[in-house]
């Protein structure tokens, strides 16, 4: 059997320059995170007004959705009350 000499040194230790990884993914033991730029008081307040018109979408979508909600709910209602049309419509399978 041959013997290698592996005490001490490990080829898993060893830092490679430069890889094309890290052009997506950088190498956290060399260069540290960099923290985004703060945000300039104009592009801040176009975040601000897309956020508004947003919560504004959001709030016109909900009432809408309660809207059907309640459609459907009383549909379902109508339905239970089996008018006479229905009862025939269920016995014929259609």
């Amino acid at each position: 059997m041959a013997k290698r000499l592996t005490i001490g040194r490990n080829p898993l230790d060893t830092l490679v320059a430069e890889s094309h990884l890290d052009a997506v993914v950088p190498d956290l033991v060399t260069s540290q995170p960099q923290a985004p730029a703060p945000l300039r008081p104009e592009e801040a307040g176009d975040l601000q007004s897309l956020l508004a018109a947003r919560e504004a979408e959001n709030q016109s979508l909900r009432q809408q959705v309660e809207k059907l909600k309640a459609q459907v709910q009383e549909l379902k209602e109508r339905l239970a009350q089996a008018e006479p049309r229905w009862v025939t419509l269920r016995r014929l399978g259609q």
